[in-house]
């Protein structure tokens, strides 16, 4: 891959040339630097990520382009914002769709909450929430499914070690914040509501990295979260403490 190439793509794509800050041109490098030595893409893998690239370029354009027309629009305030964040597969996108304001969603938000709160003093935060042990499976298995699509060699036990270490750091932010600036949702199976505290089981503990630096046992242990509101997975409407 070449960046000035991808570049020049997103351009004639748009018809715009302005990037804004250039600086992310060195990010850019560097994904592609990692994709070339260390992704092992396949042939249509590395189809699918120069486009990916090209639309993100091009969408950048569009945007630097509309502020460039509208200036304004970096003056006026944003009140209040809601932020959904959690642990991937745990119910942020359900819980996104229910409140009816400036609400942005990402699971990683739990890793820039300080950041967060720099730029939006006032930012209100909700935490999804599901059984830990659950949110590892179901990660991994995501996680593995979309690197096929990107690659023919897929080392699982790579990725349930960078999920579990990854998933820590998250809780480990997310629990600091004071029990009043975040709001948990707990999300539960339509038949009953499951613990968040539970232990893997023997069949879970063996899907698991073992290092003991990082087991499961610990991970699951520090994700205990209390005060939740329970959100089962058919509701449709948000508790009223967060409307």
């Amino acid at each position: 891959m070449d960046a000035q190439t991808l570049v020049a793509a997103a351009a004639r794509q748009t018809g715009l040339d302005d990037l804004g800050d250039t600086s992310i041109l060195v990010g850019l490098h560097k994904l592609i630097d990692a994709l070339d030595t260390e992704a092992n893409l396949s042939e249509n893998g590395r189809k699918r990520f120069e486009t990916n690239i090209v639309n993100t370029l091009a969408n950048r354009l569009r945007v630097e382009d509309y502020l460039r027309k509208h200036p304004d629009l970096l003056q006026r305030p944003v009140d209040r914002p809601m932020f959904v964040f959690g642990l991937p597969r745990t119910g942020t996108t359900l819980a996104i769709n229910l409140p009816g304001r400036w609400t942005l969603k990402n699971p990683w938000h739990a890793l820039f909450l300080d950041d967060l709160t720099e730029v939006y003093p006032d930012a209100q935060f909700v935490m999804t929430h599901r059984d830990p042990v659950e949110v590892v499976g179901s990660a991994c298995s995501l996680i593995k499914h979309v690197r096929l699509m990107f690659s023919d060699s897929v080392d699982t036990l790579s990725i349930g070690e960078s999920m579990v270490d990854i998933f820590d750091r998250m809780i480990e932010r997310g629990i600091s914040r004071s029990p009043e600036s975040v709001t948990t949702v707990t999300r539960t199976r339509a038949r009953g509501t499951r613990s968040s505290s539970v232990v893997p089981g023997d069949n879970q503990r063996a899907n698991c990295p073992t290092n003991s630096t990082n087991p499961c046992t610990n991970f699951v242990t520090r994700s205990r979260i209390t005060g939740s509101i329970r959100l089962p997975e058919e509701s449709n409407t948000l508790p009223a403490s967060l409307t």
